[in-house]
């Protein structure tokens, strides 16, 4: 379990107000209406020291209005320190964890569940029944079946596994751990490849993570090009290069009029912005020839 699960929870479960003060696209605001969600179950079949939620995220769920939080005491570890093995993402998560049990929520509308060491075997749409099967910790660390089959009311299942990166033609990989070999960003092996994000480290934390991952690869990348000569005297140079090998890209200028029709397309409806999804439409306020559809 991870971010993922988390999101997707908090959009299924905050209140349409509060949905509206986000720069989601018109179409999914509308959805989200008419949504009847009343109930989310978050199913894992580790445990809760196992899960790689960061905590402001995970914290937020038992902040949402009209919302309870509801987990079992006895998924939690005896003892948090031991459990999170050094790890004070995970040692403040379960300290949330162990709050929510602790806490009287008042009674409200709608309720979050997470159901720790729970692995989804089947779902019947015809019943509308999720059918798990309680798993157990070894004390090393594995998990293994109890035999006991549990059946959890669902109307919608949303798989939320994670990622797994896959290798691209004429680099290194590493199977092991689904990313792309790399010392400080420059990828093992070759001359002037470099990597950031997910692909780089594997699949967490959120996008501020990678913004700082991706700023430690551009020092790299300038660090090697410091006993290099330089090759483009400006910056038409470059753009010049692009055009040369058909690469279809977007500039600062681009950049400027897709937020400025952004900001434009949110203040119709009191927002400060609202995403525009398309891609197309995307292109086509970046090239200045039309505004995007509302």
């Amino acid at each position: 379990l991870g971010n993922v699960a988390v999101d997707v929870t908090r959009v299924l479960m905050k209140s349409i107000s509060e949905m509206n003060q986000t720069d989601m696209p018109k179409h999914v605001l509308e959805a989200l209406s008419k949504s009847s969600v009343q109930r989310v179950h978050i199913v894992g079949r580790r445990g809760p020291q196992h899960a790689t939620f960061t905590t402001k995220e995970l914290k937020e769920l038992g902040e949402l209005e009209g919302v309870s939080v509801q987990l079992s005491i006895s998924d939690l570890p005896s003892e948090d320190t031991d459990a999170s093995l050094g790890n004070r993402v995970t040692e403040r998560n379960l300290k949330v964890m162990r709050d929510w049990v602790g806490r009287e929520f008042p009674p409200v509308p709608k309720s979050i569940t997470f159901d720790f060491y729970s692995t989804p075997q089947s779902y019947s749409e015809p019943e509308s029944l999720l059918t798990v099967e309680r798993m157990e910790l070894l004390e090393g660390g594995e998990i293994k079946s109890t035999g006991q089959v549990n059946r959890i009311p669902a109307d919608l299942v949303i798989r939320s596994v994670g990622y797994k990166g896959v290798q691209l033609s004429d680099l290194p990989f590493d199977f092991d751990q689904n990313v792309i070999p790399s010392v400080d960003g420059k990828i093992l092996g070759t001359e002037k490849s470099y990597v950031a994000g997910w692909i780089k480290r594997g699949p967490s934390g959120i996008i501020g993570t990678n913004k700082k991952d991706a700023v430690a690869t551009v020092a790299k990348l300038m660090s090697d090009l410091a006993d290099t000569p330089e090759i483009a005297d400006s910056p038409d140079h470059v753009v010049s290069l692009l055009r040369g090998r058909g690469v279809d890209f977007v500039d600062a200028s681009g950049w400027k009029r897709i937020d400025a029709a952004e900001r434009a397309l949110g203040a119709l409806n009191g927002r400060d912005r609202t995403t525009i999804h398309n891609r197309q439409d995307l292109l086509t306020v970046a090239r200045g020839n039309e505004e995007a559809r509302h």
